[in-house]
């Protein structure tokens, strides 16, 4: 059976992946295979490569989890800020805080009953949000961002975006301008 819950989250990362030419197929088909409710948080990691003169904003990467009962009207809506930690070759590792990972499990062991008790009825989501910025004039058109997931304990990042465009991430994410980074320290680039 298909759960509710699996068929939003994966249809949402289609459309706004689906639009992006350099989206790894494969890895977009193991995340499909990935219940965002029985998965353990404490396993999964995004990798963000970004071009020069371009940065996150501080604490501004958020895992968002948010279910809704038709039946009850009972829902619950969770943001997690995700902690950021740069590695040696510039890219940054985002997962969630290990001080929330016992409180997402919580959370999702709800849904699951909700699931359980009915399953047509539980509609919910699981994403990731950050807020992007850039230094001076920021990248240059044709400069590249990647991006990796981590699913399985202490797995390897397996590659979801390769070489998009800096033009195409704005424009797919409606970014417009972004702004300026806070002092460059912060960002080291």
């Amino acid at each position: 059976m298909t759960h509710p819950f699996r068929r939003i989250a994966y249809t949402g990362a289609l459309l706004v992946l689906g639009a992006c030419t350099s989206v790894v197929p494969s890895t977009a088909a193991k995340l499909g295979m990935v219940h965002p409710m029985t998965a353990d948080p404490a396993n999964f990691a995004v990798r963000l490569e970004l071009p020069p003169r371009a940065g996150v904003m501080p604490n501004s990467a958020v895992l968002a989890l948010t279910s809704a009962r038709s039946d009850t009207g009972q829902s619950i809506e969770r943001a997690y800020t995700l902690h950021e930690s740069p590695t040696l070759d510039g890219a940054r590792i985002y997962k969630i805080s290990r001080s929330d990972i016992e409180d997402m499990r919580k959370t999702q062991a709800t849904v699951q009953q909700w699931e359980a008790e009915n399953p047509s009825a539980n509609k919910g989501s699981l994403s990731v949000a950050l807020q992007g910025c850039i230094i001076g004039e920021g990248p240059q058109a044709d400069d590249t961002v990647d991006v990796s997931l981590q699913i399985e304990p202490d797995g390897r990042f397996l590659p979801l975006i390769r070489n998009a465009k800096w033009r195409t991430v704005v424009a797919q994410t409606k970014l417009g301008t972004p702004e300026q980074c806070p002092a460059p320290a912060q960002v080291d680039r």
